[in-house]
């Protein structure tokens, strides 16, 4: 079983200090959360699990929030065998060849130790002040994908589609190693996405008893489009503090599990100090993974 730190309100101050210490005590990667602005008059109800009281995100404008692409450069810059998890890159908000070239350096620079973990998005306010059509997050998401990949291959492609058009273009360094790219959330649309077009989905936290049910679906939707790659499903580890919930999981076909030491022992969201942090892990470690290894 491989463990992925749940990377989210890590300040910029603590967040190299706290991926060294993950690698050191057993995590396999950190996911790193996006978000480009913070908007203040958002009115979007957030999908996940909302403010009880006002139904937005559980964050303020104080929450920081690091670009992924250059905080997975530095992460990996500053571990030996950790891997970076983006968690999750909003693509329909961006130029794709944009992001193909972002992620493809930093691949080219730390091999087979980047997943781009790619989703939907679902803050309206934050698609419109960055220019991209909220409602067409989703058709736009599959076909990035699909230009992703063909310029990751360093060969020369254009592409002539519904939203992304370009004559023909080479784009190098490629990745030396195939970059996977996972999909993220847990709605139907992202489901349907992970299982035809990704390498494996990273659902949020709050799905964590609805495992046994993505796994089901995506394996019926894998099998009837004759989809035969390696998947990861990356399951909720949110609230689970024994190793034998992690071999139960490991039983319906997870292979790796996204935890939050944090919120778990400490509190959900921010606020924590370099010391709070790093009894967190250890604590996690020594109770979670170390009975874990062989799962």
């Amino acid at each position: 079983m491989k463990f992925y730190l749940y990377g989210t309100y890590i300040p910029a101050d603590q967040i190299v200090a706290v991926a060294r210490e993950a690698e050191s005590l057993g995590f396999h990667g950190i996911t790193i959360p996006d978000h480009v602005v913070h908007p203040h008059n958002s009115k979007t109800s957030y999908p996940y699990e909302p403010d009880p009281d006002t139904g937005r995100a559980p964050w303020d404008v104080s929450c920081e929030w690091l670009d992924p692409m250059v905080a997975a450069a530095t992460l990996l810059a500053s571990t030996t065998n950790l891997t970076v998890l983006t968690g999750i890159f909003v693509l329909p908000m961006r130029d794709p060849l944009l992001v193909a070239k972002a992620a493809s350096t930093v691949a080219a620079l730390h091999p087979g130790r980047f997943i781009l973990g790619v989703g939907a998005g679902w803050l309206r306010e934050e698609f419109e002040i960055l220019g991209f059509n909220f409602d067409e997050r989703g058709p736009r998401s599959d076909e990035a994908i699909e230009v992703l990949r063909s310029l990751w291959t360093g060969e020369s492609v254009s592409h002539n589609g519904r939203f992304i058009s370009f004559p023909e273009v080479t784009m190098r360094p490629p990745p030396p190693l195939p970059i996977p790219i996972y999909v993220g959330g847990d709605a139907k649309p992202a489901i349907r996405r992970a299982a035809l077009l990704a390498d494996g989905i990273l659902p949020p936290l709050s799905s964590r008893h609805e495992t046994a049910r993505h796994l089901e679906t995506i394996g019926a939707i894998r099998a009837e489009n004759g989809i035969s790659r390696p998947f990861d499903y990356v399951a909720s580890a949110a609230g689970i503090r024994t190793p034998d919930k992690i071999a139960s999981m490991a039983e319906m076909g997870v292979t790796s599990v996204h935890a939050d030491p944090f919120g778990l022992y400490v509190q959900r969201y921010g606020g924590l100090t370099s010391d709070e942090r790093r009894a967190a892990l250890e604590r996690y470690a020594a109770e979670v993974i170390e009975p874990s290894r062989g799962i």
